[in-house]
């Protein structure tokens, strides 16, 4: 189970135990009649009773001295007895999958408030969904798949893959996002968008595509041929087998995070301006980044063999990438184009010069 929902399940489980009189956590002692509710007679202005509770109870009081203290007191237990490398594994899986999964909305909201692709792309987000397709594949298979796994410990000393559930979640909903900005592209007049350029994709983004397809299909063929001919039995150290597809689909998604994101930085450079492109999705995907190159660290120290990154690649890949063209971005937006010199092209024709 993911260690934060771990911690999560065993602080509200244990959340009714009291409190131990030793443990360190714990504040002062609340009054005596701390948390109880008072019914009390009052009597009228007109001199005649009449009964009427008045409740005193503080809810803030009652968070500082009981809820907060019994769980804290139980994150230490947990921490404690799971260990704090996987703690911080598990906090830094699910936050870089959140900036990672958030990186994809400023792009989506800034191209619907202005009504307007311009100033972007479609190369960066058509190539995105082929790219995390791929990922996704390939992190389902190496987290679910029997053969799979049995084949990767065949490989690494008997070691698992280092891929975690967040993994998989991250890159089904990329997939989903970057599909739904392909189509503001694609389909401008059902979002209500003006023509602008950049709706077509270039030539050299066609290539990579079809080139990465090409590439698994050949691999598909080899892995197919031998187990034909070992009759299924193969040798997972010599022979070619389904871990093999499986690693293809990472370099796909490797060599796509590569060359995705050249096109937006050359149309800043021609422009120069980062008008339009979202400064917000780069800021998400660099701290997306450096959690998840964290995350495969701490996995690889805790099964005290560094071929965690050397068996999942793609993953400590796709963290480094970030950290440079993020870095390219944030030099445009903040550095080299700050103000807007000129005015965006809008003509078709000129887009296609451009890319293509």
């Amino acid at each position: 189970m993911n260690p934060v929902l771990a911690v999560l399940l065993v602080v509200v489980k244990e959340s009714c135990r009291p409190p131990p009189p030793s443990s360190p956590l714990l504040p002062p002692t609340p009054p005596a009649d701390f948390g109880q509710i008072h019914i009390e007679l009052n009597s009228s202005p007109f001199g005649k009773a009449r009964r009427g509770p008045d409740i005193r109870f503080n809810p803030i009081v009652h968070i500082v001295h009981e809820i907060l203290p019994c769980f804290f007191r139980n994150l230490q237990s947990v921490t404690h007895a799971m260990g704090l490398p996987d703690v911080i594994s598990g906090l830094f899986g699910w936050i870089y999958t959140f900036c990672w999964s958030a990186s994809f909305y400023p792009q989506l909201f800034l191209n619907f408030r202005r009504k307007s692709t311009s100033g972007t792309t479609v190369d960066f987000p058509l190539i995105n969904v082929l790219g995390f397709v791929a990922y996704f594949l390939s992190s389902a298979a190496l987290y679910y798949s029997s053969v799979v796994r049995s084949q990767y410990a065949a490989r690494h000393h008997g070691l698992t893959p280092t891929v975690q559930f967040n993994d998989i979640t991250f890159a089904l909903h990329a997939s989903v996002a970057s599909a739904i900005t392909v189509s503001q592209y694609l389909s401008r007049s059902w979002w209500g968008f003006t023509p602008s350029a950049g709706s077509s994709p270039s030539r050299f983004i066609l290539g990579v595509a079809v080139g990465s397809l090409v590439a698994v299909f050949i691999v598909w063929t080899f892995t197919a041929s031998a187990s034909a001919a070992a009759q299924g039995h193969v040798d997972p150290l010599s022979d070619w087998c389904e871990l093999d597809i499986v690693y293809t689909l990472g370099y796909v998604k490797l060599v796509i995070s590569m060359i995705k994101l050249w096109p937006q930085v050359l149309t800043n450079y021609r422009n120069k301006s980062t008008e339009g492109w979202s400064v917000w999705q780069v800021t998400l995907d660099l701290v997306g980044g450096i959690l998840s190159t964290g995350q495969q660290g701490i996995d690889s120290y805790l099964q005290h063999d560094w071929s965690g990154i050397t068996g999942n690649p793609v993953k400590f890949a796709l963290g480094n990438i970030s950290f440079v063209y993020d870095s390219i971005f944030l030099a445009q937006h903040y550095v080299l184009y700050r103000e807007p010199e000129g005015k965006l092209e809008g003509d078709e024709e000129q887009s296609r010069r451009r890319l293509d």
